[in-house]
């Protein structure tokens, strides 16, 4: 069943539950035949959409755009999402409880994605807005205390992988904030989507990004580095609202009103021009675009939340190229891709 054109949420849901690939029981497990987290299929990319009207997390496998749901359990508003390829967990925001969410993912026998085992809190009693994860498994995200709800901006938080594994959900440790990023212009203001790598965590801002930065990066806090070696700097400052951000090895990118841009992640020079680093000029003058991923090799995609499609666009810096559209997927959000071992 190829769902290429998809209006209005009832058929959206309809589709999901036809497309269900295992009944849910009572631990938010699926009952077919799972094999070892590890044993991905090689070469296999999933690229996963949350869809918080519908309380859903779906995915393809790619190329194909062919959607199937993921059992998550009691949800009420699954928004963004992170997937740790090294030990194959999906987490996924959920603000109206202050939960974050992570769920181990297996394959069936016949090569489709699932949820397997119980439905566990990685962290409880924040809000958490967007996530990334790095290499070791770290969870990194935006957000504030729940019981801080409307008195505080957020802050980017870390929560270890060690206490993921443990179940230390309520510790997580604040990295950066409006106090520790500068004066008098913090660059952690109204933040956006946030990436990281073995050595940096990269953040946007969805206000005030042409006095507080559009995309800023700081030093990892847990690399063994000295005081004197960590630092914060702007990499743009072009862009007054930034959405969602994603890295691959040697490049950052990212969505804005304006499009889909991209630079090299250890350039020097600040860019404030809006045309430079520009990849993909928006398909149309109302566009909402929200997050953004890299399959690891060369192609982006990112949702467009006004229009309910995922689109596409070659991940070069040196050409402006048109976005494509890759599916139709009403109500979407989050978008992260888990690559099988073997990827590129």
């Amino acid at each position: 069943m190829r769902l290429l054109a998809i209006v209005g949420i009832g058929t959206v849901f309809q589709a999901f539950q036809a497309l269900a690939i295992a009944p849910k029981v009572k631990d938010g497990s699926s009952r077919s035949q799972t094999v070892s987290s590890d044993a991905l299929k090689a070469g296999r990319k999933y690229l996963i959409t949350s869809f918080p009207q519908l309380k859903q997390v779906a995915y393809t496998i790619l190329p194909d755009n062919v959607w199937r749901p993921l059992v998550l359990g009691e949800v009420s508003s699954p928004t963004a999402i992170a997937v740790d390829p090294l030990s194959s967990r999906l987490f996924v925001a959920d603000p109206p409880k202050n939960i974050i969410w992570w769920y181990q993912l297996g394959l069936t026998n016949a090569g489709f994605l699932q949820t397997t085992g119980k439905q566990r809190a990685a962290v409880e009693g924040f809000s958490a807005h967007w996530l990334a994860v790095n290499g070791a498994g770290d969870l990194y995200f935006s957000g504030h205390p729940a019981s801080k709800n409307g008195s505080v901006a957020d802050s980017i938080w870390r929560l270890d992988n060690e206490q993921i594994v443990n179940g230390d959900t309520f510790n997580p440790t604040e990295v950066y904030t409006r106090a520790n990023t500068g004066q008098p212009d913090p660059k952690v203001w109204e933040l956006s989507g946030l990436a990281v790598d073995s050595f940096y965590i990269f953040w946007g801002n969805q206000a005030g990004g042409t006095k507080h930065g559009s995309v800023s990066k700081g030093t990892r806090a847990n690399i063994g580095l000295q005081s004197q070696d960590m630092f914060v700097t702007t990499l743009d400052d072009a862009l007054e609202e930034v959405r969602g951000l994603t890295t691959s090895g040697t490049e950052i990118f990212w969505l804005a009103r304006e499009g889909v841009y991209g630079q090299i992640k250890t350039t020097s020079a600040k860019v404030s021009d809006p045309q430079v680093g520009l990849i993909s000029p928006p398909h149309s003058l109302d566009w909402n675009p929200m997050s953004i991923s890299w399959d690891g090799s060369s192609q982006l995609y990112f949702t467009d939340a006004n229009e309910g499609t995922i689109y596409t666009v070659p991940s070069l810096l040196a050409m402006q190229q048109e976005m494509v559209k890759f599916a139709d997927a009403p109500y979407c959000h989050g978008i992260a891709i888990l690559l099988g071992t073997g990827s590129s």
